[in-house]
């Protein structure tokens, strides 16, 4: 009996703790206690039924379960026995009489009780497989939130980046495409300045030329309005023939004057082309050159014979030429031909661009001629030269007779007769 109140009071700890109503405990411990509390006096009553019905085995085996010791057994054994009067023993048998009323109703508590406990083992059972179905649910859950967080966070993250590489793009796109306006800006400018050189070169190779009546003039100041008025190249042209060379219009008159376009990145001005009436007036040109190192205006004025593209192409071949060899102190170039240098004044005047400079002065070139004149003369015998024991004397140019006679300049004499 003892054994099945503690089992049902295991099973509704058990069902409470997994319940988790809390209150139904003190309930359910209290019944166990009202319960065990019952047994004990029922086991008393029977003892003394027993003692009545002197049934002392019996009484014996009940006050043992109820944990009374030995002597006391006795004892109340025999003070029952002794003591009971005929209405005690009535009414204990009384009491014998309905218990087996009360076995067989303790009987049917028991199997309610163990139907109970499966019902409540089955409630459990339903009640784990419901939390089994929650935690599923719960895991799935879960799962699917954590895949729609991990995709919107993707999605979220590639919007980003898209967005900071649209941006970077953009600035970089902006970077580039302004960079390349202005190199296209300078390369189309450059192309524009190399249009009209090449224009104006194919104009200037166009226009029939007869260089035998022309000029080239180098290191010619160039003015502000030359390009738009070519008068104004002309009229400088004329200023160099009479302030420099000193010659009159009928000497050397200009027919037409045009400058080239200048090397692209030299500060030196171009050069600058002049045609002359006849040749005449360019040989004269070319002889009074040299007076323009003794002004201060166009001493670095140059002053050359005008050629054909072909001539100056073979002149630039021959000057590359001489420049590879390391010969340039002992050769340069004159009229497509290389020609040895022979003195230092004659390299001097080749450098600064002189051709064919008689370096005499005129003082040396009278005395020479005149030395010459007075050689011929006696050789062949003139008697104006040569008259009875005449003795010459005195530097070339200025002989003396013995006579008095002078011969001085280009022949001219002076003197009495």
């Amino acid at each position: 009996m003892i054994g099945k109140t503690l089992l049902g009071l295991f099973v509704c700890v058990l069902y409470c703790l997994c319940v988790g109503n809390t209150a139904q405990i003190g309930v359910k411990v209290c019944e166990a206690n009202m319960t065990v509390d019952e047994g004990k006096n029922k086991m008393a009553i029977e003892a003394e039924v027993h003692c009545a019905d002197h049934d002392h085995d019996h009484a014996t085996d009940l006050l043992k379960d109820l944990g009374v010791s030995q002597e006391m057994q006795e004892k109340q054994l025999v003070s029952k026995k002794r003591y009971l009067s005929s209405d005690e023993i009535t009414d204990l048998n009384d009491r014998k009489r309905t218990k087996a009323g009360d076995q067989s109703q303790s009987g049917s508590d028991s199997e309610i009780n163990v139907t109970t406990v499966f019902n409540m083992f089955q409630s459990l059972s339903v009640q784990l497989t419901g939390l089994s179905g929650l935690y599923n649910d719960l895991r799935d859950r879960m799962s699917s939130i954590e895949a729609n967080l991990e995709a919107k966070l993707s999605q979220k993250f590639k919007s980003v980046l898209d967005t900071r590489f649209e941006l970077e793009m953009s600035e970089i796109r902006a970077e580039t495409t302004a960079e390349i306006a202005v190199v296209r800006n300078e390369v189309n400018t450059r192309c524009d300045e190399l249009t009209k050189t090449y224009a104006a070169a194919v104009e200037y190779n166009l226009i029939p030329r007869d260089t035998k009546k022309s000029v080239v003039i180098k290191m010619l100041p160039e003015r502000a309005n030359e390009k738009t008025k070519n008068d104004v190249t002309v009229n400088c042209v004329n200023a160099l023939l009479k302030d420099g060379l000193h010659l009159l219009e009928r000497d050397a008159r200009v027919v037409t004057a045009t400058r080239k376009e200048g090397k692209p990145g030299s500060s030196n001005p171009g050069v600058v082309i002049v045609d002359f009436e006849n040749v005449q007036q360019k040989e004269n040109v070319l002889k009074e050159k040299q007076k323009l190192r003794l002004t201060n205006r166009y001493r670095k004025v140059y002053i050359e014979e005008a050629m054909t593209q072909d001539e100056v192409k073979a002149d630039r071949n021959l000057r590359t030429i001489i420049r590879e060899m390391g010969a340039e102190k002992d050769y340069y170039v004159k009229n497509g031909r290389m020609i040895k240098r022979t003195t230092r004044r004659e390299s001097d005047n080749d450098a600064h661009g002189e051709r064919n400079r008689d370096t005499r002065t005129q003082s040396q070139r009278d005395a020479d001629y005149n030395r010459e004149n007075v050689y011929y003369s006696a050789k062949n015998g003139d008697s104006r030269n040569r008259q009875g024991n005449s003795e010459f004397r005195g530097r070339p140019g200025g002989q003396r007779r013995g006579r008095g006679q002078q011969h001085q300049g280009r022949g001219g004499r002076r003197g009495r007769f």
